[in-house]
């Protein structure tokens, strides 16, 4: 411990001063923390610039959830003239807690510049440069702690959290693990090592590590929302209901009730659902697409005026928040819709009545309206019972039927057209969501069939590879752009016979313009909500047909399923 500050005290106030401290800290380390803070407190009424009384003092502050008067504590500490590596450690911990994270930064410095190989500072400078994006930074430093001090939990945890940043998932899974071998219950560890099993595919895992950290701690949230999530790749949605239900009672935590409201929705309770649809507006992920108009937000009541629905998400979420849009006629009095700019031409074509703009991110819409309504919360009051969900059979949306002609001129010389479409853009979910073009290739690429490509996105290496391992052509169009010229790609959906995609646009342009499509729907991460559950049709598009990969299915089995569907329509069709 540091020494008194030299004061005015008599002899015998130092010496007092010295067993008060002696006794204090002894009571600290024993976890009694009330009868420390009042010697603590003592000490500072004799000798209010006391290191070690302000420090330690401080430190009882934070436990105790006080983080603004532990900062103050320990910077009066600091600046007494007898500042530590310790204290300023425990300074930069404060710091990141209330998130003044160039600050702790500085904080972890001096520290460090003290005693270089300070495992607290070390870990706590990790954990800032994970956040700055400097994760071999990080890894340095949680290395050269764990190296200097093996028994160090929170150094394995935060070398694994660099580990995981830089996509080395198998050696993060085993630093929690050296992290857990030292503390068994350490709740970031816990937590971060269920996320990389459930990354890694083992969601049984993943929820094992969740209800560790809650049978100790019922009301963490951020583990019932992972376990929630574990329990969907699962596909026990119920159970994940539960889960996230009990994480937003437990602190309110808008991610929970947003994931709740997308499980429902898949499960049909619509109304119950949607209304917690709302929820997604203030989590982190949605927050930076929200579109702050000033016009009011639409009640879902009739109304003389113009309503304005603004995008949101992305160009599927468009096209399938985009079936409710025929049931607004009769219900306001104009519409102006704004849509992805490779959307305008096809939903202008398709619902003359209203008024199509290109969404920009930049800026909102500039023109007149009455009312604003985000395009994701017209289900709140279109879509609150299975009964609403009448989409005609050919689909909302109309393809250039020219263009379509054209194409399919080109293309019929007597075998089945089968258009296909085997990969997802999304970032999260784009492995467990796509499948092989080699799958589709093996299975479609018969003599009575004709393949061709809908898929968006450069594709030129897999193309090739299917014709030289498979001998099978996929052929692509030149003159269609499937990812910029969306209106095209629409109508070369309508000139095939039918459409084998995975859940991506492709899915959603091909139901909402009512060609036949067979959707294959994965299991666990990548099952979105909107194919709903324990179906194999859509009630968003009437002509879908959903082949649904079960848990541990390999892809190629489930493209087998559908293709035996579809080869029986290439041999009727050439009766």
């Amino acid at each position: 411990m540091a020494q008194a500050a030299a004061q005015n005290l008599s002899p015998q106030e130092r010496q007092a001063v010295a067993q008060a401290i002696e006794a204090a800290v002894a009571l600290h380390r024993r976890g009694r923390l009330d009868e420390a803070e009042r010697l603590y407190a003592g000490v500072l009424k004799l000798a209010p610039a006391h290191f070690d009384a302000l420090h330690l003092l401080g430190l009882i502050r934070q436990k105790q959830g006080d983080n603004p008067e532990a900062l103050r504590l320990i910077e009066a500490a600091l600046q007494s003239g007898a500042a530590t590596a310790d204290a300023y450690s425990n300074h930069g911990k404060i710091l990141m807690q209330l998130k003044r994270y160039g600050e702790a930064l500085k904080s972890f410095e001096q520290a460090l510049a003290r005693v270089p190989g300070h495992g607290s500072a070390l870990v706590g400078r990790a954990a800032i440069r994970i956040r700055m994006q400097d994760h071999a930074g990080a890894l340095a430093d949680a290395e050269r702690a764990a190296a200097a001090d093996e028994a160090n939990a929170r150094a394995w945890c935060v070398r694994g959290e660099a580990l995981t940043a830089l996509k080395r998932r198998d050696e993060a899974i085993e630093s929690y693990g050296r992290a857990l071998a030292l503390e068994p219950g350490l709740p970031e560890a816990l937590i971060n090592r269920g996320g990389q099993l459930r990354e890694a595919g083992d969601a049984v895992a993943a929820i094992a590590d969740y209800e560790t950290l809650l049978a100790s701690d019922p009301r963490n949230a951020k583990a019932l929302i992972n376990r929630g999530h574990a329990l969907v790749d699962l596909q026990r949605d119920d159970e994940a209901i539960e889960s996230y239900v009990a994480a937003f009672a437990a602190g309110g935590h808008p991610d929970a009730k947003a994931n709740e409201a997308m499980n429902r929705i898949r499960l049909g309770q619509f109304a119950a659902g949607w209304d917690a649809y709302e929820w997604r507006w203030q989590t982190d992920e949605y927050a930076v697409m929200r579109r702050d108009y000033p016009q009011p937000l639409w009640d879902g009541a009739p109304m003389p005026g113009r309503l304005l629905v603004s995008a949101e998400q992305g160009l599927g979420d468009h096209i399938l928040f985009g079936t409710m849009l025929p049931d607004l006629r009769d219900r306001v009095g104009a519409l102006t819709v704004e849509v992805d700019l490779r959307l305008v031409p096809l939903f202008a074509r398709s619902i003359s009545w209203a008024e199509f703009v290109a969404y920009d991110h930049n800026r909102l819409h500039p023109g007149p309206a009455d009312a604003h309504i985000p395009m994701g919360s017209l289900g709140r009051f279109l879509r609150r019972d299975p009964a609403e969900f009448a989409a005609p059979p050919d689909g909302h949306l109309r393809c250039d039927e020219a263009r379509a002609a054209a194409l399919r001129e080109r293309l019929d010389d007597g075998r089945l057209i089968v258009g296909v479409s085997w990969h997802s853009q999304n970032k999260k979910l784009l492995a467990s969501k796509s499948v092989r073009l080699a799958d589709l290739a093996a299975v479609f690429g018969q003599p009575q069939c004709r393949l061709v490509d809908l898929q968006y996105g450069d594709n030129a290496a897999e193309r090739a590879a299917v014709v030289r391992d498979l001998g099978v052509t996929v052929e692509k169009l030149p003159d269609v752009d499937n990812t910029d010229d969306i209106d095209g790609l629409a109508a070369l959906i309508r000139a095939c016979d039918v459409v084998v995609t995975v859940s991506n646009t492709t899915a959603h342009l091909a139901g909402a313009i009512g060609a036949e499509a067979h959707v294959l729907v994965a299991s666990g991460r990548g099952r979105m909500w909107c194919w709903m559950k324990d179906r194999d049709d859509s009630p968003w598009y009437p002509r879908v047909r959903l082949w649904r990969q079960h848990l541990g299915q390999p892809w190629p089995e489930v493209v087998a399923a559908a293709g035996a569907a579809v080869m029986a329509r290439a041999e009727n069709r050439g009766r």
